[in-house]
């Protein structure tokens, strides 16, 4: 079953945003134009997919509707908008929801007008990034230090005395 409805009604550019939960960033952004209709959930098949365990396969849809968009609840754990929990609501650009009680928030926007470069979401691979970087040099200085100072050296002579009482 396909999710995505032809266009009828509607030419205008808008988003939908995923918000970072403590800041409330974009953290990622589905942007569209011409749709009437944009299907949030888990599953395969939606055109906002959020893989979260709070998310139901079908979640939520947007939806034009005489000419303003209609934010519709469809999954277990609802949508909330201001704290309240709805079944169908008109939406502006700007307005955020969230997919049930733990669930993610997220915004709809009007994209009618460019964002600058500066506003744009950020968009990287973190598999791609190594978390840090070894500097070989740094690390044969750091260690021939420490193995020439004192506290090692008598750190290691007691060591060797351990094993060989242990030896005996």
């Amino acid at each position: 079953m396909s999710l995505k409805t032809p266009n009828t009604e509607s030419s205008e550019q808008v988003e939908v945003q995923l918000l970072e939960p403590t800041l409330g960033s974009p953290i990622k952004n589905w942007p569209f134009k011409g749709e009437t209709q944009i299907s949030i959930g888990r599953g395969d098949d939606c055109m906002v997919q959020i893989l979260d365990s709070h998310v139901s396969r079908l979640h939520a849809v947007l939806k034009i509707h005489g000419g303003e968009w209609l934010l519709i609840s469809l999954g277990r754990n609802g949508v909330l908008v201001e704290g309240r929990t709805i079944s169908e609501q008109p939406v502006s650009s700007g307005a955020k929801f969230q997919l049930g009680p733990l669930g993610p928030t997220m915004k709809f926007c009007s994209a009618a007008e460019p964002k600058p470069d500066y506003l744009q979401t950020l968009c990287f691979d973190p598999d791609a990034m190594p978390f840090f970087v070894l500097d070989e040099s740094k690390l044969r200085n750091e260690v021939t230090e420490i193995a020439s100072e004192d506290f090692f050296q008598k750190l290691q002579q007691k060591a060797q005395d351990l094993r060989r009482q242990r030896e005996r």
